[in-house]
């Protein structure tokens, strides 16, 4: 535009090249403080505009303004039309594709809108094995594949042919695959049927019904047994164990304290045929019906185990206190079967050497990586394994080589009992694990009615831990005071990855946004959101999508994330802050 417009003198016998002072020509051209009559026109030369082949003298005004306005018109639309071709274009590649947005090199944020673009991928993946989500014999490969493009390897090529910034290796072991046959599964209770997911849960790993010469058969519960307290030690069913023969046994258990497998293999070596376990009731968080699972294959025998609200397990009681008849019947058909699947280790390559001698302490970042087999795993956990591999990836294109040693970890069948974590703390030198100096654990970051939660070292089983992980919890308080953002303590009672870790004598810390706990109304005046709803409504769900994500909540935690193990990675005698 500024080519077709821009006011020029034209010689009739001057070269093109010719030095013309036009700078003080404009005063003349557009001085009209004297009225139009005085404006100079100099008749020697043609002074005026091109447009398009068409000259326009200066001193004819109307024609002037008719063609500039025109040309703006013009110019406009077609900046509009070209900004909303951009615009779609950029949508559809948004949708489809993964782009990362930088900061500069001195600044170390993680861009949530980077991490969403993981969890789209991972979301596409999940929803793409219908019935077994991002489990190992569903989406987990892929998932995995995902990870390792993302971050420059390929498992299949040499290792010279790979990304020099990291070292990676997959780490194989087998774990439980889980499948039920849904029509099959029963709960009758006096002739009355409880529906499935409605009612009543089915604990995933719960083994079928047993078999006689005819196969599997229903159920006919003719002794129902209420374990007085949580079922966490032997002494909780000694009121159960006497031998008896007269049909089948249900144990009722409450739930607490220990994981549903303790609980399902006491009642089972102590005679059940079946187990229910019921909510505690103790806050309106432990009420309702809900999910879990075993972890694997139960010792001991093998049998149903189904989940019901504190009310259902008081009315059963309450009938069998008053003599009431109480015929209950089950049914459930299911397989538990061996596959193989892997961890994924990232080492730093530039300190990898140092860190497998005793010179160099390693900080461990891991996330596991599967989800169970209802729906896509987005929140859990596909958002706090993602913004670890965002983390990883901003490492890699800023070349950052830290003073201590990083290995960025994606865990395999956490879902099944932290098996991948237990697998790769038990099996790895112990050289290597000597050298480890503490974990970070990032399990779910972007809980749709989220809170800030932080493990709280206090809570830690293993009491040789608290010290050590504390000092990790106050670089993550540091933080959140830092930036002016409320937080709160959560459990460190090793139902994440960071669980072997400390059963090793490895200190851990990390964060979390909640599962399936109902927020309260002090939380909701520290964090928005919702009171008395769940954190994450969809936790364990077919709707854990990336619907079920709150962008927010990503943006704060995986910059928290990546901040402290920064900060750790670059700490002076890291030995001596944890242990001091």
């Amino acid at each position: 535009s500024c080519f077709l417009f821009y006011p020029h003198t034209m010689p009739p016998t001057t070269s093109p090249h010719s030095n013309v002072d036009t700078d003080s020509e404009m005063g003349n051209y557009f001085d009209d403080s004297a009225g139009d009559a005085q404006i100079p026109i100099d008749d020697t030369t043609d002074q005026g505009i091109d447009v398009l082949g068409f000259h326009i003298p200066m001193h004819d005004k109307p024609r002037l303004i008719i063609f500039i306005a025109a040309a703006s018109i013009l110019l406009v639309s077609f900046i509009s039309i070209s900004f909303c071709i951009l615009l779609t274009s950029f949508i559809t590649h948004l949708k489809y594709n993964v782009t990362f947005k930088e900061d500069s090199l001195a600044e170390f944020r993680v861009r949530g809108e980077n991490v969403m673009g993981h969890l789209r991928k991972l979301n596409d993946i999940g929803l793409s094995f219908p019935g077994h989500g991002r489990t190992a014999r569903g989406g987990y490969n892929a998932s995995a594949t995902y990870v390792e493009s993302t971050l420059g390897v390929n498992p299949d090529q040499l290792a010279e042919e790979n990304d020099s910034y990291f070292v990676y290796r997959r780490q194989y072991f087998n774990t439980w695959d889980y499948t039920v046959n849904e029509t099959s599964i029963l709960l009758q209770v006096n002739g009355q049927h409880l529906t499935f997911d409605e009612d009543f849960k089915l604990l995933h790993f719960a083994g079928s019904s047993p078999t006689d010469e005819h196969g599997l058969h229903v159920q006919n519960i003719v002794r129902v047994v209420f374990i007085p307290e949580h079922g966490c030690e032997q002494q909780d069913f000694d009121q159960a164990k006497e031998p008896f023969f007269g049909g089948d046994s249900l144990f009722v258990v409450k739930r607490g304290i220990c994981d549903f497998k303790t609980k399902a293999e006491f009642s089972f070596a102590n005679g059940a045929n079946a187990v229910v376990i019921y909510n505690e009731g103790n806050s309106p968080d432990r009420m309702d019906v809900f999910s879990g699972t075993l972890g694997g294959k139960v010792n001991n025998g093998v049998g149903p185990v189904y989940a019901v609200s504190y009310k259902t397990a008081q009315d059963w009681k309450k009938l069998q206190e008053q003599q009431v008849s109480l015929e209950i019947n089950l049914f459930l058909q299911s397989e538990i079967t061996s596959i193989p699947t892997f961890n994924l280790i990232f080492d730093v390559a530039s300190t990898y050497v140092e860190s497998r001698t005793n010179t160099l302490p390693t900080v461990v970042i891991g996330s596991h990586l599967d989800g169970v087999s209802a729906g896509a795993g987005v929140n859990d956990n596909g958002s706090g394994a993602m913004s670890t591999l965002e983390i990883a990836r901003m490492f890699r294109t800023r070349s950052i080589r830290a003073k201590n040693h990083v290995r960025f970890c994606f865990w395999a069948a956490e879902e099944n009992g932290l098996v991948g974590s237990e697998w790769y703390v038990t099996h790895i030198s112990e050289q290597e694990r000597k050298n480890i100096a503490l974990n970070l654990n990032f399990d779910m970051l972007g809980s749709p009615n989220y809170i800030r939660g932080i493990y709280e070292a206090q809570t830690s089983p293993i009491e040789a831990m608290i010290a050590p992980s504390q000092r990790i919890q106050q670089l993550f308080e540091s933080y959140f005071q830092k930036h002016k953002i409320s937080y709160k303590y959560v459990p460190f009672n090793g139902r994440s990855d960071y669980g072997p870790f400390l059963d090793a004598g490895i200190p851990a810390g990390g964060l979390d946004t909640g599962a399936e706990v109902l927020k309260t109304a002090e939380e909701r005046k520290m964090f928005g959101g919702i009171a008395n709803a769940a954190y994450d409504p969809c936790y364990h769900q077919s709707c854990d999508t990336i619907d079920n994500i709150n962008p927010q909540a990503i943006e704060e935690m995986s910059n928290a994330a990546g901040t402290v193990l920064l900060e750790l990675a670059n700490m002076e005698k890291l030995a001596v802050y944890l242990h001091e």
